[in-house]
């Protein structure tokens, strides 16, 4: 599948799409049967000119989230590491408290039935990357409880 592009070449095209870390372009290049040697000093000499910086790309994709309003701690973290980035941050209890609070009620004026069902209004929740502690205290603010009426 390697074209006659060198490793650089097939980088920034790849970073033409999207921004990317340095991780997810090592494995869509040795998708592309570039040789480890190609790949590392086609990453260095992007991150030489700016084109790949990890550090600044975590930050942004962490803000991002948090911005969003609509994930939890460990589903930001999760999708970091997928995308091989680190980032030391962490979103608050409050930060988490008022995302799932945004979460569960636009679910509520969209499904009211989960009212009516903590394990389904949880899991809502869970699947967001949403602490436990936080789910807790969000479904006992809003009154969510299995009930049958």
């Amino acid at each position: 599948m390697k074209s006659n592009k060198t490793a650089y070449e097939a980088a920034l095209h790849l970073l033409k799409y999207k921004l990317q870390s340095s991780y997810e372009l090592t494995q869509k290049l040795k998708v592309r049967k570039y040789s480890e040697d190609d790949i590392r000093q086609a990453i260095e000499k992007l991150e030489y000119y700016g084109y790949v910086n990890d550090e600044s790309l975590a930050e942004d994709l962490f803000n991002k989230y948090k911005e969003m309003n609509a994930y939890g701690d460990l589903y930001v973290h999760r999708k970091l590491k997928k995308m091989g980035l680190h980032f030391d941050d962490h979103l608050t209890f409050e930060d988490e408290l008022q995302a799932a609070m945004h979460v569960m009620k636009s679910k509520l004026s969209l499904v009211p039935a989960v009212q009516k069902n903590y394990a389904r209004a949880a899991g809502i929740l869970v699947r967001r990357g949403f602490r436990y502690s936080v789910v807790q205290t969000v479904l006992s603010t809003l009154n969510i409880h299995d009930r049958e009426d």
